[in-house]
């Protein structure tokens, strides 16, 4: 095991990212096979994007669901438009669901990051409560986000 590369809370979070919105196959970590998801594979403009400052990632704290014990890291992710636009060009359907979206002409884009839009997502039920209390946390420090 690599600890560097194989625990970086951003190699993970862009793990994830490749899992969750390109249908990469969850890395289960049982091959000798190794990506470095910040500069290699879909997601190679990852660890450029961070240095450069058109992604930038925060850690808000750990919540735990306290029927199921399941631990959650929150952390708050802000793309601008074009990266996000170019690391994932087409968002829809994947092996653990679908994305939430609305379309726009062609492809699917995400909701706007507005109040309205987050009491819908927070207060309509389908969140896990660690999921629900870290979207409002962020947008209740959404100064110091975005800019």
């Amino acid at each position: 095991m690599d600890l560097k590369r194989d625990c970086s809370l951003v190699r993970n979070i862009a793990r994830e990212y490749g899992e969750e919105l390109l249908s990469v196959p969850d890395a289960a970590g049982d091959t000798a096979v190794s990506t470095d998801w910040l500069t290699q594979g879909p997601l190679a403009g990852f660890g450029a994007a961070l240095d450069e400052g058109s992604l930038q990632i925060w850690c808000f704290g750990m919540g735990i669901d306290p029927l199921t014990l399941w631990c959650d890291m929150m952390t708050v992710a802000v793309f601008d438009d074009d990266l996000f636009r170019r690391l994932f060009p087409a968002l829809n359907l994947n092996s653990e669901g679908s994305v939430v979206a609305v379309a726009e002409g062609d492809h699917l884009v995400g909701h706007p990051f507005t109040e309205s839009a987050v009491a819908a997502f927070v207060n309509d039920g389908r969140m896990a409560p660690v999921a629900a209390a870290c979207l409002r946390a962020a947008w209740e420090q959404r100064s110091f986000f975005l800019p």
